[in-house]
């Protein structure tokens, strides 16, 4: 279930209560909304509701495995993970579900909108070894940022924009860069 809380963990309150699973919830930047992932009849989707749980939106509808939803910056668009087209891919739709769109075809976990909402950092594995990207947020061409023979996972923007910090598994320990 999703349990929205205080910052001090007072007044926790259930809001989904449901038997199905929901994972990884997102607040829209609003606050007024939450995306997440739910097993509901043996599929995955993702999903949009608001704050107090009410007004639930079913966004994906495909027979695959769809979560990790995170908003856009303006809350217009959700980016998530999902398995339809045979590997972890990027996908983005509108809050609403509409205009699906597929955003990488090498693989793709973990997006991250920019703070102006023009680019997506992931990471993904190329060679056995994962390494961070950024794609446009519209579609295109990926750029890949890291090139090393470990693991750089999880990139995450600055506030500004102007850098990205991922988390890296390099000589055995696991820190940040």
């Amino acid at each position: 279930d999703i349990v929205v809380a205080n910052a001090d963990g007072s007044q926790a309150s259930t809001i989904t209560g449901n038997a199905n699973r929901d994972i990884h919830p997102a607040w829209s930047p609003d606050g007024t909304s939450i995306a997440f992932g739910a097993l509901v009849d043996g599929n995955w989707d993702v999903y949009v509701m608001q704050s107090n749980g009410e007004g639930l939106t079913r966004i994906t509808t495909e027979a695959s495995l769809d979560y990790g939803p995170v908003w856009s910056p303006d809350g217009t668009r959700l980016a998530f993970v999902t398995d339809r087209d045979g590997r972890w891919e990027i996908y983005t739709a509108n809050s609403d579900g509409s205009h699906v769109t597929r955003l990488t075809t090498a693989g793709g976990l973990a997006p991250q909108y920019s703070p102006d909402g023009t680019k997506i950092a992931f990471y993904t594995t190329h060679n056995g070894d994962d390494d961070a990207f950024v794609v446009p947020a519209e579609g295109g061409n990926p750029t890949r940022l890291t090139h090393h023979p470990d693991h750089d996972r999880r990139p995450c923007w600055s506030p500004d924009g102007q850098f990205l910090v991922f988390e890296a598994d390099r000589g055995g320990n696991t820190d940040l860069y």
